[in-house]
């Protein structure tokens, strides 16, 4: 996916990188590094509460890291390469590039 489609989709979603948890990049890169999809994984790799980790999770599937919940099962991870995370954390950190 290319940058500018990338950037359309999250203003799209309303996803912008002010309303992102402070932790969401750092989450990404785990969830993408380890091919893991579950909010316990983010929870227990930065040592926060499983509430946060699950808002982080949704918000890391509004911005098309990872699928949607499936019960109990892992998330799919959507995202297959570092350097396709890193184009998307750059795209939502500058919108209007």
């Amino acid at each position: 996916m290319e940058k500018n489609q990338m950037m359309d989709m999250h203003v799209e979603m309303g996803l912008d990188s002010v309303s992102l948890d402070p932790l969401f990049e750092e989450a990404a890169r785990i969830i993408v590094t380890m091919r893991s999809g579950f909010a316990s994984l983010i929870q227990r790799r930065l040592s926060i509460g499983y509430d946060r980790a699950v808002r982080i999770m949704d918000q890391l599937e509004k911005a098309g890291i990872v699928g949607e919940a499936q019960g109990c099962k892992p998330r799919e991870v959507k995202i297959q390469d570092e350097n396709s995370l890193e184009n998307l954390l750059v795209a939502l950190n500058n919108p209007k590039s």
